[in-house]
Order: structure tokens, then sequence, then C-alpha cells
């Protein structure tokens, strides 16, 4: 289940500020090879605010934190005898949490061109990945939690449509992202 409350203030007629509080609550209950009952709850909350200095520009920030979904298929273990394929589950899984940080700066010209240019952190606490498993010399991999990261990422897009310039129905688009991650395991 998820319930959310959410606001909004204008604080003047170019600024405009959001703020939301989402809370997740579930429970996963597993039985067969290994039997688990495990409550799973996260508080989300988002602030945004927006400021439009100019009709035609508008700069946006953002703090939020989001809760990765988790796969089912994650916790059991299976074999396929056919394929001599093995998969481990992980009980101990738990979703990844990120706390975003962004920060968009948008300008639009003409009647329906825009640049947009975003700078976003995410800083994430419990990455899911593959982790090995060793059993009895044997080593499998199982999904699971390899530890915290952050990715960075800049992002520009442009539409640019180029009926000003005598190219009627001619529309120029491009986007570009630049990115860097990096986890601890």
């Amino acid at each position: 289940g998820e319930g959310f409350i959410d606001g909004t203030w204008r604080a003047s007629p170019t600024v405009t500020a959001e703020l939301e509080m989402r809370y997740e609550t579930s429970v996963l209950s597993q039985s067969g090879d290994s039997n688990l009952t495990k409550p799973l709850s996260y508080a989300k909350p988002r602030f945004q605010t927006i400021w439009r200095p100019t009709p035609k520009q508008e700069l946006r920030f953002v703090v939020e934190r989001q809760v990765g979904q988790l796969n089912f298929d994650d916790f059991v273990s299976s074999a396929n005898l056919v394929n001599d394929n093995v998969k481990a589950g992980n009980r101990d899984l738990v979703p990844d949490r990120t706390t975003r940080i962004e920060l968009t700066w948008e300008r639009r010209f003409w009647d329906r061109g825009s640049l947009t240019v975003t700078a976003q952190r995410d800083n994430v606490t419990a990455l899911v990945d593959h982790v090995p498993v060793f059993d009895n010399g044997t080593v499998l991999d199982a999904m699971g939690n390899i530890g915290d990261g952050q990715r960075d990422q800049l992002r520009a897009n442009l539409t640019m449509p180029l009926d000003p310039l005598c190219l009627a129905g001619v529309t120029v688009r491009a986007e570009g992202n630049l990115r860097e991650s990096d986890v601890t395991d």
C-alpha cells in the first residue's frame, strides 16, 4: 500500500513550491526452501521549487527520495536440470533507496523551440546487483545488495523548429547525456 499527502504554495507570480510525502509499506511472505515474512516500509519525501524569471525561462530544483522495486523471483532459488542452470535466491534482499537532487534550466524560444539542461546527482543506498554465492565449492550468483553508490548525470535536450528560417515543417531535435557512476561493493 502507499499513501501520500501533497501541497503547493505559490509564493509569488514567479515562484512555486511543492511538497509531497509518500509512505509505502508491504509485507513479503515466502515458503518452501526458505520461510520468510519480511515487512518493508519507506517514507518518500519530495520537494520541488520552480522559478520563472521570464515567461520563456524556468528553473526547477527537486530533492526526492525514491525506493526501487524488487523482483519477487530474486528471493527464490530454482534449478533447471535440463539446462544445468541453478538460480540462487536471496532472502535478505531489500530495495535500493535513492536520494535525488536535480536542477533543470529550460529556455523556450520562437513558437515551439526549447533548450533544457539538467544536472542530477543520485546517492544510492543498498544498490541491487549480482553477488557471488558460495555453496560447497560451487560459485553461483544471485541478486543482492552490493553497497552504496552515486550517479551523476548532465543532460541537454534541444527542440528547434526551423520555420523562422524559412524551412516550414522541419524540426531539429538533439539530445546529449554525460554520465558517471561509482559504487562501493
